[in-house]
């Protein structure tokens, strides 16, 4: 998303890619959503706020392994890391 120029999408590709990025962040939103209307998570005064967090650091831990270390242990250290980061963003939520 950062650099989509270099990447030589055509119209279409770029228009399908922000459509599908605002679906991902939708379908974050109404996570929070739903853990909030069901008591699982703490009441937020900005739940739009809270899903721009998230993508925030779901795309910063893969944009840190994207670039930086093993290649082999690439896909394994993403999914950990998000993992873990997940974690404890949601004991958040839940405080």
């Amino acid at each position: 998303m950062m650099q989509t120029g270099q990447m030589h999408l055509t119209d279409k590709q770029s228009v399908e890619l922000i459509r599908s990025t605002n679906q991902n962040i939708a379908i974050i939103s109404q996570i929070i959503q739903k853990g909030i209307d069901s008591g699982e998570f703490s009441p937020l005064s900005n739940v739009w706020q809270m899903q721009n967090a998230i993508w925030g650091m779901l795309n910063g831990v893969i944009s840190l392994y994207l670039f930086t270390g093993n290649p082999v242990k690439r896909m394994e250290r993403i999914h950990s890391t998000v993992q873990g980061s997940l974690n404890v963003f949601i004991n958040g939520l839940k405080a």
